[in-house]
């Protein structure tokens, strides 16, 4: 029976120690998952230059290089991005500098043309007036013609002054109550000509009684132009041009529809963009800013501007003004 005593206590003794040893292996082992945890909760945090130091146990001691390897290559690259994000950004600098030379050059040039073109409409119509002397009908015809690519070149002229202008400073607006039934109406008869020469049928099915809007009259029948013009060169001869409206309760909505040569769906998003123009591929002349001036005004005026289009189904042009 002392035996079996001795053998029992014996047993318990080599029982506690190896408990113990296991706690303490235990201990250690969570101490090092919680240095791992500290220093992966450091690499999300952005903090690359930590790194583990278990000096003890081969098997952790190697987790502990690879895991610093891995850190010391993330810092690389992260300094690396760093070196590139600062190239970057110089680049984005020079261009920015160099977009407003461009900027500053084309809206100087714009308006030192403004001049000279100004003083030939003058001479063009000095001349139809006779007032240099009486001109033949051959005269006269060529005369017009040469007024008609006057104005075409002022107003090209303007729009990019004007680009020029929203993008530069803050656009100070002449705003009154205005009635946009009678601004659609003088907008169409200051384009009739045009329409009639190219025997577009213009249409005006505005019905609703809309209330005064507060705008600025000048710049929303710019726009009301711009959109005409627009649908008056994409459509062909004979086509049919109309004007509705729609009211909701916070705003109106003018639609400028057409049956022309429509927009296919890749350019759809891109023609309100500047210096975006369809006329290159129609052989026609423009800048491509007369729709992104467009969508300036409307902005400007706290209203929205968006096309809806298939290509040879034709285009309809939507803006929309906030109800006083």
């Amino acid at each position: 029976m002392a035996d079996l005593s001795i053998i029992t206590v014996y047993l318990s003794s080599i029982t506690s120690v190896s408990l113990i040893i296991i706690y303490v292996k235990y201990r250690k082992l969570i101490n090092v998952l919680d240095e791992i945890g500290k220093i992966f909760d450091y690499i999300g945090k952005g903090r690359l230059s930590e790194r583990l130091h278990i000096r003890r146990n081969n098997e952790l001691r190697k987790l502990s290089l690879n895991i610093n390897k891995m850190i010391s290559a993330l810092q690389n690259r992260d300094e690396k991005i760093k070196d590139y994000q600062k190239e970057l950004l110089k680049d984005i600098k020079k261009l920015k500098e160099l977009e407003q030379i461009r900027e500053d050059f084309s809206a100087t040039l714009a308006h030192d043309l403004r001049v000279p073109i100004l003083a030939e409409k003058n001479s063009l119509q000095f001349f139809l007036k006779g007032t240099f002397g009486e001109i033949s009908e051959k005269q006269k015809e060529a005369l017009e013609n040469m007024l008609t690519s006057n104005k075409e070149l002022l107003n090209l002229v303007n729009t990019l002054l004007d680009a020029y202008k929203y993008d530069a400073v803050e656009v100070e607006l002449n705003k009154e109550p205005t009635d946009i039934k009678v601004l659609i109406e003088e907008s169409i008869n200051e384009i009739s000509p045009l329409a009639l020469k190219n025997n577009h049928n213009l249409e005006n099915k505005i019905k609703d009684e809309i209330p005064l809007l507060i705008i600025d009259k000048n710049e929303i029948k710019r726009v009301v132009l711009n959109l005409l013009n627009n649908a008056i060169t994409y459509t062909n001869q004979g086509g049919i041009i109309c004007i509705e409206n729609e009211i909701n309760e916070n705003e109106v909505i003018i639609k400028i529809k057409d049956n022309g040569k429509g927009i296919s769906e890749a350019d759809i998003g891109k023609i309100f963009d500047r210096y975006f123009s369809k006329a290159q591929k129609f052989r026609k002349v423009g800048t491509g800013l007369g729709l992104y001036l467009s969508k300036q005004i409307i902005e400007v005026h706290n209203g929205k501007i968006w096309a809806e289009s298939k290509p040879e189904q034709g285009s309809t042009f939507f803006f929309s003004l906030p109800l006083s």
